[in-house]
């Protein structure tokens, strides 16, 4: 069953259960996972789909420069996606055996420091390269240089930068995906059974006075301390109402249409929300874009809804959520729930 998979670093941070760190530090600064002389990968293996990268080189390619970006097999070698080196900007594949494709790309000025979205599609009879919107070229397995990578070799999402400058990752996307993530990377797993647990101790914080549990069917003395689970704000004070444990109890419908495709447009006006049911509207012959302020069609896609697709986000007030759509008068019905 083929798979999706959203990676924001805003959200999920530099997660060691989605990552595995190769080289330098690589952390999460102003809502990217920056790579500064840093390279990493992920831990999921994936045979094959549509992987979307919005990456932010931070200068055009010159001499010293060495960045890649992609999936990549690392003990054969193997990687398929966009290489920077010196002054030149290639998409590239290289077989396990090493026979290395590599054709130059003209950079783009517009591309130098700003966000831009490269995608690789790929199956068991071809690859397709794309920079935005523009298919930048599809090479076909059959070629001999190509014969090693099909459905059964697995490739991760690969991430390197050699040079000491901030190459900037926004988001990434998997779509229909055949992917696997290995256990120890996803969940702890408990097996059925009774669980024992010795020697645990809970005291007072001031003191040292200790909770106690008691052995089996023993009564517990009016003496003993009693452990209390109480919700507590951020000051630290006993709330005795908890608005974080209230279900949402109103629901407002609507819609959203994008006047002017790649002018993103507010969800609504301001609303207390505690979260928004947003689908993309079945009549749409594009997709439509859900993120901030910012979110564009092209530059800044953010979350990426095809016509009847849906998502459900937790914000607290409905104008926070803004819209773009690639064909103009399209657009998203929603669900409030506040």
């Amino acid at each position: 069953m083929n798979k999706n998979f959203y990676y924001d670093p805003q959200k999920q941070g530099y997660d060691s259960a989605v990552w595995q760190t190769i080289a330098g530090v690589p952390a999460v600064a102003a809502n990217h996972l920056v790579l500064n002389a840093a390279t990493t990968i992920s831990h999921a293996d994936i045979y094959s789909g549509e992987i979307t990268m919005n990456v932010t080189c931070p200068v055009a390619p010159v001499a010293a420069q060495s960045k890649r970006f992609g999936l990549a097999q690392l003990n054969l070698g193997a990687f398929v996606g966009f290489r920077i080196t010196e002054d030149k900007f290639y998409y590239e594949s290289v077989d396990p055996n090493g026979i290395n494709t590599a054709v130059e790309i003209p950079w783009v000025a517009a591309w130098t420091a700003a966000a831009v979205t490269f995608k690789i599609v790929w199956n068991n009879h071809n690859v397709e390269f794309w920079i935005g919107t523009e298919k930048i070229a599809i090479l076909n397995w059959s070629n001999t240089s190509f014969s090693g990578l099909n459905t059964h070799f697995p490739l991760s999402i690969y991430v390197m930068n050699a040079n000491a400058d901030d190459l900037k990752v926004k988001y990434i996307e998997v779509r229909n995906a055949d992917m696997f993530f290995p256990a120890n990377h996803i969940s702890a797993t408990i097996s059925a059974g009774d669980i024992e647990i010795g020697a645990v101790e809970l005291k007072n914080g001031a003191d040292d006075t200790r909770a106690i549990i008691n052995a089996a069917n023993t009564a517990r003395a009016n003496t003993n301390p009693v452990v209390l689970s109480q919700i507590i704000d951020a000051a630290g004070l006993v709330n005795t109402v908890s608005a974080n444990i209230i279900p949402p109890s109103t629901l407002l419908a609507g819609e959203t249409i994008v006047a002017v495709s790649g002018t993103a447009v507010a969800l609504g006006a301001s609303l207390a929300t505690k979260s928004i049911y947003i689908r993309a509207k079945l009549s749409n012959t594009g997709d439509v874009f859900v993120g901030d302020s910012t979110v564009d069609k092209t530059t800044s896609r953010q979350i990426v809804l095809s016509p009847d697709d849906s998502i459900s986000i937790d914000i607290a007030n409905r104008a926070s959520m803004f819209v773009d759509a690639a064909v103009g008068g399209e657009g998203v019905d929603y669900l409030c729930m506040s």
